[in-house]
């Protein structure tokens, strides 16, 4: 960094690398003093500081202005935890929608809804004045019971929680939000040791960490967050033993910036937390953990915590442990954070305000100004003081405007979301097995409404609590669990959340519904008395793992109603269901609970969502995330989907989402052979070809689940799968068992089929099974071997490129063994040489050539076919099809629309049986092929359907490179074993 004058001051240098928050929804004079004298220039709010959109807008608009009248250069970095599902620090019934926490986001299976997630948070952010926002969470939840985190991360797979966290932060970037992944290394697998004073530890070695935690964080860093925050957590395994990470070198200047390769702003943990300042005390830490490579410490509590910071920083400084140069550098990476998210143009002036800033007189006037002082704020004007009218509403203009399509989403996320995850006894939906009169009983547990839900604010006005804080302390007051009727007053705090719910079911089923709370009391009579009663049962669990009591009272209760029966049915156990409404990991591994659904937080849309499935109004296409879907793999095998017949003007724009999502799964490294695909590139319409393709869908949402593509070539008799195609979110759900089996079942019933295949060359998207890694091709023709295919006479194909034609010439060797060949080459462009083609076409028996050969004959003017034969004879030896990516056939061919160069094709060459000189035949051809392709002006070229039988290497020598291996595969049609 070159620091200017303005930042001479060491003063103001170091204010900018703190991060503070205070107590209050108004300035406070101590947050006053730290941005006024101190420079502070990063403010954490959090839900004690927040109210409503209008109040928030208002607050952040006042602490600006007094940093901008105090001469900060660049305005305050204003940082919010705005994580989603039970982590809002802000909520607002009217403009701030809530959404799904990022577990219930990974549940709806889709990245792009991530994203748009993301993005709908930061807008509305944004518009309030917020340009930070810590997230996304990036921890790999690796010992999923005692861990405080639950459903803030995304699961237990690292790949997934990598994938989703990206999706979040390219969201919020995409609004002009910051990032700020946490918690480094990882808190997803922490032990607890007891006591408040005692550090939560990760053992976890280094070498453990890499393989799985920390590779969110890696991907992150990759793809360009600002920020990571670096927890206070302790470390002790072979090869690092740390007090606290975000006070150790070797955590951040060592694994987070050398080896990881993070050159972004780096946060510390609140230096406040009882473990680290008791241990070491806020000064000392302030120093510690500048001196380990953290560029903003965070002090979030109190002021005089805050103010032993600033003061150990200084004395740090002025002694010489903490050096100048450590100092700019911080400096540097938090101003270059500052000059992407926010301006002095946009801090004075947020997204949401809906009047102009008034300024009252003591603007003063320079050269710089372009105005008269007329009450329109500029960058020149200063000191100002803002003035709003006192009957206009603030923060409100673009939240109304985005009102409308938030709403929207934030319905469509919790609906996708819900899950169920087990339905042993079917007893879903509920109204199949109750009649109106018949009464239905809701079981839940006293818990904390969430901070940012109606239920919180409705709490609070009706016990005259004015704002969170005050909210805490009288909730405080009252935290003893009742022993008996005298604790009332508690059991209406926790009844309120989940009355509405109770309310809507009798709404939806025009019936009697009984509820009341359970404590760790356990089954009380009263819970007897109306477990009889009720003709099904529903309980609610939150966080069942850390909570045992709720796990005790969900298995006493199932025992009790295993034991009765359902009036008027013999023997049939009373309908018994629960429903998770935080972590999933309640029960899933419990197959005793045999219907149990999923909803991953208890916000008034998620349970309204909850309802709609409940009673069939809503189809639950939620997933359990990462790893814990594997131990459903038994009962959810035995799914059989719906599988429809594609329709093209219905499933084309879905089928095309599908690509795109694919598209998005596959990591940055390698290429995916789905790059230049639409929905058209599975669209053959050949006369000698029978297309009959199918999906799995969403008929409410249109949604595509899973596409599969079949083809009949009559010219062989082969029945061919070109495709299987399952959305990222909905694998190991049996979608792709459905598919394929109906897609085998429909070419068996083709008359004449001799031969079954996986792969087609015709269209030219997957070979066979794709085999770009030993891990997945296992994986992949395990699958397969699973549904009947002898994956064990597969044959190698492979497509591949060469870069860069200009300067490119043929081996020497290649073209001394030509001239030794009694061999000619031409080009044939015209439907008229077909015929003379046909025989030579036949005699290979693979699917597809003739097809192409005729499509490309059929192309003159962008395409035609490049033959040998014998200087004294017309027999043709050897053709190869050539193209520009302009030929109408070349959307059949992707890999030319994909490239971002001009690219010509070249694809199914033919060696006749009978020529020996096999191998210099066919680089022959290639070898003229490229030549034709060149003269098109084309700067690169594609080599389609190559196989590998000894070609690969020969081919490599001319200069081409493999895009996309695959295994193609084989069968009698009377001898395939159909999955049942």
């Amino acid at each position: 960094m070159d620091p200017t004058s303005e930042w001479d001051d060491l003063n103001r240098a170091m204010g900018q690398l703190f991060m503070m928050g205070f107590d209050g929804t108004e300035v406070t004079p101590q947050i006053k003093i730290l941005i006024e004298r101190h420079y502070l220039g990063t403010i954490l709010l959090t839900a004690k500081n927040l109210i409503s959109a209008e109040q928030t807008t208002k607050l952040v608009l006042d602490l600006q202005t007094i940093a901008h009248n105090a001469g900060h250069p660049v305005p305050l970095a204003i940082a919010l935890d705005q994580e989603n599902g039970g982590v809002n620090s802000l909520f607002d019934a009217d403009y701030i929608h809530q959404f799904p926490s990022a577990m219930g986001v990974a549940a709806t299976g889709s990245t792009e809804m991530a994203f748009q997630i993301a993005k709908a948070t930061a807008q509305a952010l944004g518009s309030v004045g917020v340009n930070w926002i810590m997230g996304p969470v990036l921890d790999v939840l690796t010992n999923v019971k005692n861990q405080p985190l639950g459903v803030r991360t995304t699961g237990d797979d690292a790949e997934e929680v990598s994938r989703y966290g990206v999706a979040f932060m390219k969201g919020y970037k995409d609004a002009g939000i910051a990032t700020c992944g946490k918690h480094f290394p990882s808190y997803g697998n922490l032990e607890f040791l007891g006591s408040s004073l005692d550090v939560p530890i990760i053992t976890d070695s280094l070498e453990q960490l890499s393989l799985s935690a920390l590779v969110p964080f890696r991907n992150a860093v990759s793809q360009g967050v600002d920020a990571m925050m670096v927890g206070g957590c302790a470390m002790s395994s072979a090869g690092i033993e740390v007090m606290h990470a975000c006070l150790s070198q070797q955590v951040v200047d060592e694994l987070l910036r050398d080896d990881i390769g993070f050159d972004g702003v780096v946060v510390s943990e609140c230096l406040e937390m009882e473990a680290l300042s008791h241990n070491i005390g806020v000064g000392g830490g302030t120093v510690m953990a500048t001196n380990a490579g953290c560029d903003l410490i965070l002090v979030c509590r109190s002021f005089a915590g805050q103010q032993e910071a600033i003061t150990g920083m200084k004395v740090g400084v002025e002694n010489g442990v903490i050096t100048k140069s450590r100092i700019q550098n911080s400096l540097r990476r938090v101003l270059e954070m500052k000059a992407k998210c926010t301006s002095w143009e946009k801090a004075l002036s947020p997204g949401g305000n809906s009047t102009p800033i008034y300024y009252l007189n003591t603007c003063k006037p320079t050269a710089k100004c372009v105005h008269s002082c007329e009450g329109v704020y500029t960058p020149a004007c200063s000191p100002i003081v803002l003035l709003w009218p006192a009957d206009l509403p603030i923060g409100t203009n673009t939240l109304s405007s985005l009102q409308p399509s938030h709403a929207k989403l934030s319905t469509k996320a919790y609906e996708s979301s819900i899950t169920v995850v087990r339905d042993k006894a079917r007893l879903l939906p509920l109204s199949n097995i109750l009649e109106p009169e018949e009464e239905l009983l809701i079981l839940s547990p006293l818990v904390k409404p969430l901070p940012a839900s109606a239920a919180s604010r409705d709490i609070m006005a009706r016990h005259s609590v004015k704002s969170p804080t005050e909210y805490a302390q009288w909730e405080k007051s009252i935290a003893s669990p009742p022993s008996n009727a005298s604790g009332a007053a508690l059991g209406m705090v926790g009844e309120s959340i989940f009355k509405e719910f109770g309310r809507s079911i009798a709404r939806q089923r025009n019936g009697r519904v009984l509820h009341t709370s359970y404590t760790a009391n356990g089954v009380r009579p009263v819970h007897e008395n109306l477990i009889n009663r009720a003709s099904a049962v529903i309980v609610l669990t939150a966080d069942a793992n850390r909570n045992l009591y709720q796990h005790g009272f969900t298995k006493h209760v199932a025992m009790i109603c295993k034991s009765l029966f359902a009036q008027g049915v013999e023997k049939r156990e009373k309908p018994f269901v629960v429903i998770s409404v935080s972590s999933p990991y309640d029960f899933a591994l419990d197959s005793s609970v045999g219907t149990y659904i999923c909803t991953y937080d208890f916000t008034e849309t998620a349970l309204q969502a909850l309802v709609n499935v409940l009673f069939g109004d809503l189809s639950p296409t939620g997933a359990l995330p990462g790893t814990i879907n594997q131990s459903q793999k038994v009962h959810q095998s035995k799914q059989h989907w719906l599988v429809e017949n594609w329709n093209e003007q219905r499933d084309a724009e879905a089928l095309d989402t599908l690509l795109q999502s694919l598209q998005q799964e596959t990591p940055v490294s390698q290429r995916s052979e789905l790059a230049g695909c639409s929905s058209s590139t599975f669209l053959i319409h050949h006369d000698s070809v029978d297309e009959a393709h199918f999906v799995v869908r969403n008929s409410s949402t249109r949604a595509l689940y899973g596409f599969c593509s079949t083809y009949y070539f009559r010219s062989t008799g082969t029945g061919v799968i070109g495709a299987i195609l399952v959305a990222p979110g909905r694998r190991k759900l049996s979608i792709g068992n459905s598919l394929h089996n109906r897609a085998i079942k429909a070419l068996q019933q083709r008359g004449g089929i001799k031969r079954l295949q996986l792969g087609s060359r015709l269209p030219s998207v997957f070979l066979g099974i794709p085999s770009s890694s030993n891990l997945e091709r296992k994986r992949l023709r395990r699958w397969f071997a699973d549904m009947g295919w002898n994956t064990a006479l597969s044959r190698p194909v492979c497509s591949m490129m060469m870069l860069n034609l200009s300067p490119w010439s043929p081996p020497a060797d290649v073209a001394r063994s030509l001239q030794h060949q009694d061999m000619q080459f031409d080009i044939v462009q015209g439907s008229e040489y077909a015929a003379s083609l046909n025989d030579h076409v036949r005699t290979t028996s693979r699917q597809g050539m003739l097809e192409v050969y005729q499509l490309a004959l059929a192309d003159p003017s962008e395409g035609g076919i490049i033959r040998a034969t014998r200087s004294n004879d017309e027999a043709v030896l050897g053709t190869v099809v050539v193209c520009t990516s302009k030929a109408k056939w070349a959307d059949r061919m992707p890999a030319l629309k994909a490239s971002p160069q001009v690219t010509g094709g070249i694809s199914s060459p033919i060696v006749s049986p009978s020529v020996g000189e096999y191998s210099t035949l066919l680089q022959g051809l290639i070898l003229f092929g490229i030549q034709w392709v060149k003269n098109q002006q084309a700067e690169a070229v594609v080599l389609d359907h190559i196989d590998g039988d000894g070609n690969f290497d020969s081919l490599t020598a001319m200069g081409f490179k493999t895009m996309h291996s695959f295994d193609e595969v084989s069968c009698d049609a009377d001898t395939m074993r159909a999955s049942r």
